[in-house]
């Protein structure tokens, strides 16, 4: 498992009292100055919905603003199904550990997932950063747990967090994860389909298929039947309905082919 590497720690560090209210384990390695804890944002859930993961043995704060922020980007044509991908992983916690109103394990390193209720309160932020946006409350709860003596990180692929987030004497670094972890990801499916649908798509340039139907938008496809195959392309409309876009394969740009069907 890829685990993230933030950056060196920056000068400005924080007192570290233990987990308040957290597991007694947490609490001895944070005054160890072992753990730290690590408020996630957005940007970096719709990146890698796993992110949570890759913490090893620290804690990892998901503000319910950012679960709010999830919902909303569900059915967004690009980024619908990476949020989605992130809200089953917190559904399936949910199921293993049974509730999410307490810390809970993520893994055998001893790292916790806390999605965080409380800790809004605008107060504890400097008056210019009041401005009850999502940012501002994903703020608050970061410097609500640093104000409690922990050694908190704000996470973030979005610059102006980052920089808010350090100029209130927090540290923050950006997520990298998914630039060295090897997701497999390279665009392209393979996904079976019965006859009929196949010579759907033949017959019309398009059809649904289940195998398809949480697929990203644009994701290109290798289609297989029992007799026969075919290329295809997600397509999403406004409705979020997903359909497979025949794809031809003898197709030619400024007079150059690609090397395989696929391309």
């Amino acid at each position: 498992m890829t685990v993230f590497d933030p950056a060196p720690q920056s000068s400005q560090e924080h007192s570290k009292d233990g987990l308040d209210g957290h597991s007694a384990a947490g609490t001895s390695a944070e005054a160890a100055g072992q753990v730290k804890t690590y408020v996630l944002d957005t940007s970096v859930l719709l990146s890698d919905p796993k992110a949570m993961l890759h913490f090893a043995e620290h804690e990892v704060i998901i503000p319910v603003t950012v679960v709010s922020e999830l919902e909303h980007k569900r059915h967004d044509p690009e980024l619908g199904y990476y949020a989605r991908q992130c809200l089953r992983l917190l559904d399936d916690l949910r199921v293993t550990h049974g509730m999410l109103d307490r810390p809970i394990p993520l893994n055998d390193e001893g790292g916790l997932l806390v999605v965080e209720l409380n800790n809004t309160a605008q107060e504890v932020l400097p008056l210019s950063f009041r401005g009850g946006d999502n940012d501002s409350r994903i703020l608050a709860v970061a410097k609500s747990f640093a104000d409690q003596g922990r050694s908190v990180t704000v996470v973030s692929k979005d610059l102006p967090m980052r920089v808010k987030a350090s100029a209130m004497g927090i540290d923050a670094d950006e997520y990298r994860n998914e630039w060295v972890a090897d997701t497999g990801w390279d665009g392209m499916r393979e996904i079976a389909a019965s006859e009929a649908e196949v010579g759907e798509l033949f017959q019309n340039g398009h059809v649904e298929i289940d195998a398809a139907s949480e697929l990203p938008a644009n994701t290109g496809l290798v289609i297989s039947s029992a007799h026969g195959s075919a290329l295809g392309r997600v397509r999403v409309d406004a409705a979020d309905r997903r359909e497979v876009r025949l794809v031809r394969g003898d197709k030619e740009v400024f007079g150059l082919h690609g090397r395989s069907a696929e391309q």
